[in-house]
């Protein structure tokens, strides 16, 4: 389950519409993945932002997202990246 979880993440988060905004940090098959936000988006309001308008939770940790992918079914993984994504393009 936490190999697939992993695979979906890495290509999803991979993808080359989201590299202007999450830059990916080295990780491997773990329960979490972290990244950096580029142009200068504060992580903070990106995760308040997160929450309040697109109900997803994520943890921060100075300049670096935590994405606990362990405990994100399957079939949201998309949706999770997709959402960081846009909450980021929401406050650029």
């Amino acid at each position: 389950i936490l190999k697939k979880r992993y695979t979906l993440l890495k290509e999803t988060i991979s993808r080359e519409q989201y590299a202007g905004y999450l830059d990916p940090l080295p990780f491997n098959s773990g329960y979490f993945m972290c990244l950096k936000l580029r142009k200068g988006i504060d992580t903070e309001q990106v995760r308040l932002h997160l929450l309040e308008k697109y109900s997803t939770g994520v943890i921060v940790f100075g300049h670096v997202i935590r994405l606990a992918f362990s405990s994100v079914p399957l079939s949201k993984i998309p949706e999770l990246v997709d959402n960081l994504y846009r909450a980021c393009v929401d406050l650029v």
